[in-house]
């Protein structure tokens, strides 16, 4: 396969994610990675958002930590980093950032991982609002191939992981659709490309 046709199929491995991840009520931003912390900034203030859980071990490493860190700093955002076993300072967080190991386009799914009780797990699923930083080479056109990704996690001493397609939701009280019961209302991909 040639470099043009391989990039075409990234380009359309990316317009399937964001078509699959709308469809299921999420949301995405395909940009470059000095794009990001602006962008990551102004979904922060669109939901009026005053503290922000971030979990630097997770994200790609092209995202510009430094400047995303110092973005939200100027914009009055409350950082929080490092969680340990004591979740309280967090449940006021109206966002999480993290990265994620893949992501598929068939469904709009991403794959989170990390360590047990790693902060990946508590910026994805406590606050209202889940923003996932991922590379685009990480979208796999297909379950199957995320799980090669998830095979290589697991051999690089990942223990635990999660799959995510859309905010969360259940129908189980009184079947009426609820978001954000169990996890965040709301779900954001930032692409870097």
């Amino acid at each position: 396969m040639g470099s043009k046709q391989a990039a075409e199929g990234g380009d359309e491995r990316i317009e399937r994610f964001v078509r699959e991840l709308s469809q299921v009520g999420g949301a995405a931003s395909v940009l470059d990675p000095e794009g990001a912390p602006s962008r990551i900034a102004a979904l922060l203030k669109e939901r009026k958002a005053q503290k922000v859980m971030l979990d630097p071990g997770s994200l790609p490493r092209e995202l510009p930590l430094k400047a995303l860190r110092d973005r939200l700093t100027e914009e009055g955002f409350e950082v929080l980093e490092g969680f340990g076993e004591d979740v309280s300072a967090l449940r006021d967080a109206a966002a999480g950032v993290t990265g994620a190991l893949a992501a598929v386009a068939d469904s709009g799914t991403l794959l989170l991982g990390g360590a047990p009780r790693g902060g990946w797990q508590w910026a994805s699923l406590l606050p209202p609002l889940h923003i996932a930083v991922i590379r685009a080479d990480q979208i796999r056109p297909t379950l199957d191939e995320a799980l090669r990704a998830l095979r290589e996690h697991s051999q690089e001493g990942g223990e635990e992981f999660v799959w995510i397609t859309g905010p969360s939701r259940t129908a189980d009280i009184a079947i009426t659709l609820l978001l954000g019961m169990h996890g965040p209302r709301e779900l954001h991909a930032v692409i870097l490309s």
